[in-house]
């Protein structure tokens, strides 16, 4: 829905009402396609079971979520912070979190 083709159609228009907390300067079809892309790659690479701790950039992509659902709605935004586990897990680091489930496991 976010391929260029659908930008005279489509994004001309509804990019402001579907986005409306995105600043300005980053409201284009094109800066907003590439951000879902990456976040799309991110969620395939997670729902078929590939490792992402080596990702370099992952908290940033983190924020880039946030960021991404708070275009969207705010409120949101924040509901998801209050859930959020992703900042303390990745501060105590992989080997923290496996021997946490391995040891979950195993009872």
């Amino acid at each position: 829905m976010f391929d260029s083709q659908y930008e005279p159609k489509l994004w001309h228009v509804l990019l402001k009402p579907v986005f409306p907390h995105i600043s300005r300067g980053l409201r284009t079809r094109g800066f907003v396609s590439k951000r879902l892309h990456d976040i799309r790659l991110l969620r395939n690479r997670i729902f078929h079971h590939e490792p992402i701790w080596n990702k370099p950039n992952l908290n940033e992509q983190h924020g880039q979520i946030l960021e991404t659902i708070g275009w969207v709605n705010q409120d949101m935004r924040n509901f998801v912070q209050v859930l959020d586990r992703f900042p303390e897990i990745y501060t105590r680091g992989a080997e923290d979190y496996e021997r946490d489930l391995t040891s979950m496991l195993e009872t």
